[in-house]
């Protein structure tokens, strides 16, 4: 069996990415999309994305800051921005393991309802033993769970692919 080529992202269309998903990697891709729809946001803002564009950028945040120091690197970092987001993310794209995962990590955050990203990092600021317990379970279940992530959100945006669009 031959391994998939990585694909660099270099300012391709959606379609021109979508017309790689046979041929090349899953995660270079999602990381395409990803790399594309942060320009877009950057550019526009966050509100300017539909609900697929926010969740890959949710969900790909989620992948590399927990894959990177766990779910407590997640919430300090300004990827927190997606925290109130990504479970439902994890959900609509099939990955209720890791969803179900996260909503525990989010769990283990006192006084979370509404917090904002700012609210977030000064939380996870503090010292908190039980907290970083609970969310070093989290992190290797994350691990242990298995879902192909990187798939599932790459099926997911060719079934939302007339909600993709990328600045050209």
């Amino acid at each position: 069996m031959t391994q998939q080529p990585w694909h660099n992202y270099a300012g391709e269309s959606a379609d021109e990415l979508f017309a790689l998903a046979t041929t090349h990697r899953a995660d270079s891709l999602v990381v395409a999309f990803e790399t594309a729809l942060g320009q877009k946001a950057a550019s526009l803002g966050i509100s300017a994305l539909s609900q697929a564009e926010a969740d890959v950028l949710a969900i790909e945040a989620l992948e590399r800051e927990v894959n990177n120091g766990g779910y407590r690197q997640f919430f300090l970092n300004s990827s927190n921005e997606f925290a109130t987001m990504v479970v439902e993310a994890l959900r609509r794209i099939g990955c209720p393991s890791t969803a179900s995962i996260t909503q525990r990590a989010l769990a283990a955050i006192p006084q979370r309802a509404g917090l904002t990203p700012e609210l977030l990092s000064r939380a996870m600021e503090q010292d908190d033993r039980g907290r970083d317990e609970r969310l070093e379970e989290c992190d290797r279940a994350y691990i242990d769970a298995g879902e192909d992530i990187a798939t599932a959100l790459l099926r997911y945006l060719v079934r939302q692919r007339d909600s993709i669009k990328l600045l050209t």
